[in-house]
């Protein structure tokens, strides 16, 4: 079963396959990034493995993603798969969201970011466990309670870690 289908790019289809999974630690990662995006990989690195400031973590991820969605959208672009209107809307909204973020961030405790950020990463954690048994056969459920699981852990994360907020370091 595919995890990633790209579009005809140079002439060729690009898939993952999920025994890939199984051959390396390093075309692990790969899939892994490829399968859920490189956001998450690079937050736990960042913070996990490299001990960096949480708030420091959060920016430099989003710039490596940002500047990745940028060349694979000029990409895209390019090859026609990107609708100018439709794009236009994005941008607008993810200007105005990157403005308020940023002026946020200055002010939030770096504890009410691990929260928020722990949460996220809980929910997509589940998700991919209930989305390979599904897809492996293993539990038969509908993706869209699936979603709904998925959603009520993320929910339960946060509660959880808003009761220990206390404990939590900055």
């Amino acid at each position: 079963m595919a995890c990633l289908a790209l579009p005809k790019v140079f002439g060729q289809r690009s898939h993952l396959k999920s025994g890939i999974i199984a051959k390396a630690s390093q075309k692990s990662i790969k899939v892994l990034i490829y399968c859920i995006g490189g956001g998450p990989i690079n937050m736990f690195a960042l913070y996990g493995i490299q001990s960096l400031p949480i708030k420091v973590a959060s920016a430099t991820s989003n710039l490596i993603v940002g500047v990745t969605a940028s060349t694979s959208g000029s990409i895209y672009w390019q090859f026609g798969y990107i609708h100018p209107f439709l794009s236009a809307v994005s941008i607008i909204r993810i200007i105005a969201g990157a403005l308020h973020a940023s002026s946020l961030l200055p002010k939030t405790k770096g504890s009410t970011i691990k929260i928020v950020l722990l949460s996220v990463f809980s929910y997509l954690a589940f998700r991919m466990l209930l989305s390979g048994l599904r897809r492996g056969n293993i539990i038969i459920i509908s993706q869209d309670i699936e979603y709904i699981l998925s959603f009520i852990i993320l929910i339960l994360t946060a509660i959880i870690m808003f009761l220990l907020r206390d404990r939590i370091s900055e």
